[in-house]
């Protein structure tokens, strides 16, 4: 016996319905994981809320790069 492992966003309605599909077809174990708690692209909603915030009062502080064309920006982050 094999075993594939999906990882889908469980938002997506079209990826839902594959997955729903599968599970249809009966012969197919479905075993769902919850993404690990220490995955650090995670965050809780206050969490992503409070990042805009802080990102927000930096920004109105002056804390920003500014370009004045595309090649520049390109420039610039080239070099970081």
């Amino acid at each position: 016996m094999a075993t594939l492992t999906l990882n889908y966003d469980g938002r997506n309605k079209s990826a839902r319905a594959i997955v729903e599909m599968l599970r249809s077809l009966d012969f197919f174990k479905v075993s769902e994981q919850k993404a690990k708690a220490d995955d650090p692209t995670l965050m809780s909603k206050d969490e992503f809320f409070k990042m805009i915030d802080e990102r927000m009062e930096s920004y109105e502080n002056g804390n920003y790069v500014e370009f004045s064309s595309p090649e520049e920006m390109h420039k610039y982050f080239a070099a970081i």
